[in-house]
């Protein structure tokens, strides 16, 4: 069985690995778009290999056709680059799949919104490397810059408005499990040094899915 790959040559090398080339061409577009060189190949023999050199991304169909289908290649990646970012892409999930994925720190990519393709890259990237406290004081900075794009004609102040509640209810919701963590009240976690690492746990995962909410289209 053949599916189509690409190996994408930037400062950090990335294998495309999906089914379909009509899905393959789509991404790889939209990945040379975003400065990445792009290289593709439909040999599925070359996919074991490819994932041992200096592979920096790994970016597979979730439902790809070969031995072992997905989880063997993504079991076979990490245990070579255990820190390996990984996105799945499908049409759709179901709810086991999303359970085992988050288990594994593998991000999906469902293909009918383009636009959360590279912000599921970033979150792919964000859930393998240290975290630290400065990533809040990023995602601050970047809510700021979102409200003020909105346009001030009605449809936009109601957008807004709509923004405003969703972030706050997001971020609430980690600064409360962030001070639960770390057994200080809510107003103590501002005092938190910039560079301080965020331990593994609910709060870093809730940084991190705000960040990635933020940076999906509004």
């Amino acid at each position: 069985m053949q599916f189509g790959f690409a190996l994408l040559h930037t400062r950090m090398n990335t294998l495309l690995a999906i089914k379909s080339l009509d899905l393959l061409e789509p991404l790889a577009t939209h990945l040379r778009r975003s400065g990445h060189e792009v290289v593709c190949t439909i040999n599925t023999d070359d996919a074991a290999n490819l994932i041992k050199t200096n592979l920096s991304l790994l970016i597979i169909s979730w439902n790809i056709k070969c031995a072992g289908g997905a989880r063997s290649i993504i079991a076979t990646a990490r245990e070579d680059k255990p820190k390996l970012p990984i996105v799945a892409v499908a049409g759709s999930f179901d709810q086991n799949d999303f359970g085992y994925l988050e288990s594994i720190s593998v991000v999906p990519f469902q293909t009918g919104n383009l636009g959360t393709f590279l912000p599921c890259i970033e979150k792919a990237k964000l859930l393998v490397t240290p975290t630290s406290w400065g990533l809040f004081w990023s995602v601050e900075s970047l809510a700021e810059k979102l409200f003020m794009k909105f346009n001030p004609d009605e449809e936009g102040r109601i957008n807004r408005e709509r923004f405003c509640v969703e972030f706050t209810r997001r971020k609430k919701e980690f600064v409360e499990t962030l001070a639960r963590e770390r057994n200080i009240p809510t107003h103590g976690i501002y005092d938190i040094p910039l560079g301080t690492r965020l331990e593994e746990g609910k709060a870093r995962l809730q940084l991190i899915e705000l960040d990635f909410w933020l940076e999906c289209p509004k």
